[in-house]
């Protein structure tokens, strides 16, 4: 149980930092102009945070110990 309260708050944590990052890449967007590259970074981060959030639900999906 306290396995999956990990997961679900580092999931949770993980959508808001990438919402925070999102609204920061559309504004250097709007403000410098550098569309390609920050959209990159940005499908990068989510990318990794992505597989991060995958492995910390597998874990506590396996991880029983009392």
């Amino acid at each position: 149980m306290e396995a999956e309260d990990r997961a679900r708050k580092a999931v949770e944590w993980t959508v808001i930092t990438n919402v925070m990052f999102l609204l920061a890449t559309a504004s250097a967007t709007l403000i410098i102009g550098l569309t390609p590259l920050i959209w990159a970074l940005w499908v990068a981060w989510a990318a990794l945070c992505g597989v991060a959030v995958w492995s910390l639900v597998r874990f506590a999906r396996f991880d029983r110990s009392p």
